[in-house]
């Protein structure tokens, strides 16, 4: 048997593994023990090699076609950016997806203060001004001093909250 011939049985394997198949769920398909494809792939150098190829092609083509869709993306934003018809806001968060395609990944303190910025510019557009406020935890002390949990005081939507105010009154 020559290095670069597999079997039939081989070949359907190597189809399954390409169709993102487990090789569990492949051997269970072929009537074989999953034990029989991982010792192709350990001892026999042709499966190995056929099925590298094969995942190769396969990484070629995929990344063709995320290429065709990366250029229709670009365009579809292009569209965004010149169009008058779109509202500004969404034409600066446009801009803004370019503009950062070339810089590093930013930290995510980083981003939430950018998406904040971006909701602040797009409620000046509308009139509604917005501050951040910082959301109280369920275990955090309740803002209305009465020394109980935010959960068993205000937060707690079944009963009515127990001041020690309220109660001296």
């Amino acid at each position: 048997m020559n290095i670069t011939e597999i079997t039939t049985l081989q070949q359907r394997a190597i189809q399954l593994l390409l169709a993102e198949s487990t090789v569990s769920a492949a051997a269970r398909q072929l009537g074989i023990d999953r034990t029989t494809i991982y010792a192709w792939r350990k001892s026999d150098p042709a499966f190995t090699t056929h099925l590298d190829q094969a995942r190769s092609i396969q990484a070629q083509i995929t990344a063709d076609s995320l290429q065709d869709l990366a250029s229709t993306a670009i365009e579809t934003i292009r569209e965004i950016l010149l169009s008058q018809s779109t509202p500004p806001a969404i034409r600066l968060r446009a801009a803004q997806a370019v503009l950062k395609l070339g810089q590093p990944a930013a930290e995510p303190e980083t981003l939430q203060q950018n998406s904040t910025q971006i909701d602040i510019f797009d409620n000046s557009r509308t009139g509604v001004e917005t501050t951040a406020v910082p959301k109280t935890g369920r275990n955090d002390p309740c803002s209305c001093n009465s020394r109980l949990k935010f959960k068993s005081c205000c937060g707690n939507s079944l009963r009515q909250p127990t001041h020690p105010a309220a109660e001296a009154a």
